[in-house]
């Protein structure tokens, strides 16, 4: 046997290389199918990561419709690309308010005045009888004490500023039935001042200009529209009357020093009756109704835009969306989105594919970009959602609102835990994702894109914390020189560039501090450690 082996040892190499091809052959394979799923993960992660991205920034969000601002001048002609009809409530409302302040004021007149005095002048009218009856034959000074004593009780009773004796020199000028006719008529005098109404003037000096229109109901809810009388206009038309009932003048002063004290004020302001009769007067109001057709001009170019125009331009936006039988999450628009926002989000993956090639070093930051990418646009999230929930009640929010979004904050984050070239495209996700949902403006993704650049860049090679706020304020000074420059270029006025401005900076200001808050928690999670917790670190001095 050992003299066969020894004659074919060509035969024994042969079988060993063949198994070592075997051996390398079998390894290649496994490496390859390693790396094989490798890849497959890479890129179900990534596309997960794309999916999370889009969703966030565009799932469920409606289209912004083109930006218009009150108060400024609109960039473009716009026109209805379909027919459709609303109603005005902006000029419903100033309809009411002209209706409101045309509707006079509604008073409740009472009787119960005139009834009170007219019993108070029977009562004086029976004792004088009654008295004349029981003293008129013990002679005239017996009767005068009697007759003075008892309209004295009435007086003190009525509490009526007139004089006994001038009353009881009124009793003696006239007979029973001449007195009896001149009360009667003084009392119609007084009753036809009241049913046109008397009111008590506010002050000496009230103009009756104030209260020349008025409503009035009386007890029974009858309305009419009198000559309504101040307290000195009804004194001076009853003196008029009983001037005209007697030729003497005594006697004509007797009688209106007696029913003068009967005036006073029967009409009273009846809040809910007012109410109601200016909420008739609304409810017969035609609202205004305005009807488009495909093509009309909804804003003129240059026109300025006021509240007309903003409230034209959201009933079409709701118009398009009652009509729109797209879903509410998951619609035409969204896919537009989502498409646009894929081919992005693709290449960017293509470049750190080719040019991260260490594995490890491009996992890590992917995930770094990928967390802060992910919590910016959240942020970015909650305030367009919040910022839009205000606008419906104050449209001059819209004019800010883009300014508010704190789009440097994952830049000045991924710079200082990574480096610039990754915060660079994290600031051009970002950038592009925000313009397509502000109707895919090109100033605005230019000037987040710009404000992520700026707070990249003096985010790397940091030493210390409060070069991150010194990297917000940056950003934000570039965000409000964009936002000065894009103003005067599109007209707006100085008072809106102001506010875009101080907007603009403020934010930035606060990207920088948030971001020394969240970096400590980024470097625990990723077991990172950046230039600026080794120099802590090292520095004995620091707790």
């Amino acid at each position: 046997m050992a003299d066969q082996k020894k004659k074919n040892p060509s035969r024994t190499d042969a079988k060993t290389s063949k198994k070592k091809e075997g051996r390398r052959y079998r390894k290649a394979k496994n490496q390859k199918t390693k790396v094989n799923t490798r890849q497959i993960v890479e890129a179900v992660s990534y596309t997960i990561l794309a999916l999370t991205i889009i969703c966030i920034a565009f799932l469920g969000r409606q289209p912004m419709g083109p930006q218009i601002l009150l108060n400024q001048p609109a960039a473009e002609r716009i026109v209805a690309e379909f027919p459709f009809s609303y109603t005005s409530e902006i000029l419903s409302e100033r309809q009411a308010i002209a209706v409101r302040a045309q509707i006079p004021p509604v008073f409740k007149r009472s009787d119960l005045p005139f009834l009170e005095f007219s019993e108070s002048i029977s009562e004086l009218q029976d004792e004088i009888v009654r008295v004349l009856i029981e003293f008129e034959d013990e002679g005239k000074e017996q009767l005068q004490v009697e007759l003075e004593k008892t309209i004295n009780e009435w007086l003190r009773a009525t509490e009526i500023p007139a004089d006994a004796r001038t009353i009881y020199e009124l009793t003696d000028r006239t007979s029973s039935k001449e007195r009896a006719e001149l009360f009667k008529k003084a009392l119609q005098a007084l009753s036809l001042l009241y049913d046109d109404g008397i009111y008590a003037a506010q002050s000496k000096d009230t103009n009756t200009k104030n209260v020349a229109v008025i409503q009035i109901l009386n007890e029974a809810n009858d309305g009419n529209l009198p000559n309504a009388r101040s307290l000195s206009e009804a004194e001076i038309a009853l003196r008029r009357e009983i001037d005209s009932l007697s030729r003497n003048d005594k006697t004509a002063r007797t009688l209106f020093d007696i029913f003068s004290a009967g005036l006073s004020s029967n009409l009273v302001y009846s809040e809910s009756d007012t109410t109601i009769a200016i909420n008739r007067a609304v409810e017969k109001i035609t609202p205004p109704t305005f009807s488009y057709k495909e093509g009309d001009t909804l804003i003129e170019p240059a026109a300025i835009v006021d509240e007309l125009d903003l409230e034209r331009m959201k009933k079409y936006a709701e118009f398009a969306l009652e009509t729109d039988n797209d879903p509410l999450l998951f619609n035409t628009l969204f896919f537009k989105r989502f498409i646009f926002s894929l081919f992005l989000l693709t290449a960017i993956g293509l470049f750190l594919k080719r040019g991260l090639r260490d594995r490890v070093k491009r996992t890590r930051t992917l995930a770094i970009g990928a967390v802060c990418l992910l919590i910016n646009l959240l942020i970015i999230r909650m305030v367009l959602e919040l910022g839009e929930l205000i606008a419906m009640n104050n449209r001059g929010v819209l004019s800010i609102l883009p300014y508010v979004a704190p789009c440097a904050l994952a830049p000045i984050l991924v710079a200082a835990l990574i480096g610039i070239v990754p915060a660079i495209f994290t600031a051009l996700v970002i950038s592009m994702l925000f313009g397509i949902t502000q109707a895919s403006s090109i100033e605005l993704m230019l000037i987040t894109f710009l404000s992520g650049a700026v707070g990249a860049y003096f985010s790397t090679d940091i030493r210390t914390r409060t070069e991150l706020v010194r990297a917000g304020i940056f950003a934000g000074i570039a965000a409000a020189l964009a936002a000065v420059l894009n103003g005067s270029l599109n007209d707006f006025s100085l008072g809106l560039i102001t506010e875009q401005l101080l907007i603009a900076f403020v934010i930035g200001l606060l990207s920088g501090i948030v971001s020394v808050g969240l970096l400590p928690l980024l470097e625990n999670l990723f077991k990172a450690t950046t230039d600026i917790t080794l120099l802590e670190l090292t520095d004995f001095n620091h707790p």
